[in-house]
């Protein structure tokens, strides 16, 4: 029995059940060139004791693998990247390449707007308008509080004429029998417009529909959408009502315009 080939058998079984112990990293173990050393000795293996030896050797180098593989599967389920795999790749990476990683990762908590001189100018203009107009029944708005505004109140303010409304009113009934042919359709897929402006008119005269019967909203639980659906035969205003709010937000409205041009694309 050659002692040199058996010390290298044992060295290979020693290492890898310090391995399984948890003892050693299972990558500090060269499963590649203890394979290639037992492939070079097998020929001159002559003993039983020796080729059991060896089967010992190739099956704790099986185990080896086992435990690279395990340490893979784990630190992948924990999002884990090895600091050093970390390093290698920033090296590896040109500015152009950093700053893509930065602003697909940049999530900033603090979102900042400028108010740009043409804005002022603006709103200037807003208030010199309303000069002489019942003001008051915007102080709720104003104060940061909560409040309603019917349809006289706007008439009143000088923001829409009652044939405007009632036009516009009209345009929007026919427009939504067109679109369902008396079925109902997604809330947002109905009002959405190209402005926030315009949504927001779509969503304010869709509520005058609804209380003067011409139309109703449903909301689904389940799929937590709002439905709106044509009266074929108006419906009067007895009976139980209930109030039904809608958060008309620019965020949501921003999402909804850049799903339907994705759509129109695709």
């Amino acid at each position: 029995m050659d002692r040199k080939r058996i010390d290298l058998l044992l060295r290979i079984i020693e290492l890898s059940e310090t391995v399984e112990k948890g003892l050693l990293d299972p990558f500090k173990v060269d499963v590649k060139k203890f394979f290639n050393q037992l492939s070079e000795i097998l020929p001159q293996l002559k003993s039983l004791e020796e080729l059991n030896i060896d089967m010992e050797a190739v099956r704790k180098l099986v185990n080896v693998i086992f435990h690279q593989k395990k340490w893979f599967i784990d630190k992948s389920s924990l999002l884990y990247f090895d600091p050093i795999m970390i390093q290698w790749k920033i090296q590896v990476l040109n500015l152009r390449g950093l700053a893509e990683i930065l602003v697909d990762a940049w999530h900033p908590i603090i979102e900042h707007h400028q108010l740009i001189p043409q804005r002022l100018m603006q709103s200037l203009e807003y208030w010199e308008k309303l000069e002489g107009k019942p003001k008051e029944e915007l102080s709720s708005f104003l104060e940061g509080q909560p409040g309603k505004i019917n349809f006289e109140t706007l008439r009143e303010m000088g923001f829409i004429s009652q044939e405007e409304f009632e036009s516009g009113l009209k345009r929007l009934r026919e427009e939504l029998l067109e679109k369902t042919s008396g079925k109902e359709i997604d809330y947002w897929d109905f009002i959405v417009e190209e402005t926030f402006q315009e949504t927001i008119r779509r969503a304010y005269l869709t509520a005058f529909l609804c209380e003067y019967g011409y139309a109703s909203i449903r909301f689904s639980p389940l799929e937590e959408k709002f439905y709106v659906k044509p009266t074929l035969k108006r419906k009067g205003r007895e009976g139980e009502s209930h109030s039904l709010p809608i958060s008309i937000s620019i965020d949501v409205w921003r999402e909804k315009t850049a799903n339907a041009r994705q759509g129109k694309k695709s």
